[in-house]
Order: C-alpha cells, then structure tokens, then sequence
C-alpha cells in the first residue's frame, strides 16, 4: 500500500496580535487534511500518519513563526518549516 503525502502550506503573521489567527488557521487546516484523508483510506491504514498530524500543534510554536509555515507528511516521516521570505534573494 502506498501512503498519503500531505502538504499543509499556510500564509503566517510576524506580529501579535495578527499571529493570534494563525493558530486557528492551522488548527483548522490540519482537521481538514485528516477529514481528507479518512475519506480516501481507512482509519486503520493511516493510524500512525493521523497520530503524527495530531501532533503537530504541540511540536509548533506559532509566535516564532515567520512569513510561511510548510507541513510535508512523506510516508511516515513528518517534516516542519517555516519560512522568511524577505530572506530570498531573487536575481
């Protein structure tokens, strides 16, 4: 069986209190993917990948977050990072 890959992109705000939605918007976008995903699989399929999903919250403080946040679930691997766009340099 192959698994779900899951990308989660979510616009951030450098500033409080602007940054006080972005908790809800992930919170938000997370339950959607996991709706998503229980539509297309069997909970018992993708146990581990909800489990890790579900996680993703405690792992993350929202606060410190720059300009984007990226949520990449490949398999079982979860990977989290966010983003400065003021940092890239295009030529």
């Amino acid at each position: 069986m192959s698994y779900p890959t899951v990308t989660i992109s979510l616009n951030t705000h450098r500033t409080h209190p602007e940054n006080l939605q972005d908790e809800i918007v992930l919170k938000n976008l997370i339950k959607h993917a996991e709706e998503r995903i229980l539509t297309e699989i069997s909970e018992r399929e993708v146990s581990e990948i909800l489990t890790k999903l579900a996680t993703i919250e405690n792992k993350v403080d929202i606060k410190y977050l720059q300009d984007s946040f990226k949520i990449l679930q490949i398999s079982f691997n979860l990977i989290l990072f966010s983003l400065n766009l003021y940092s890239l340099k295009i030529q």
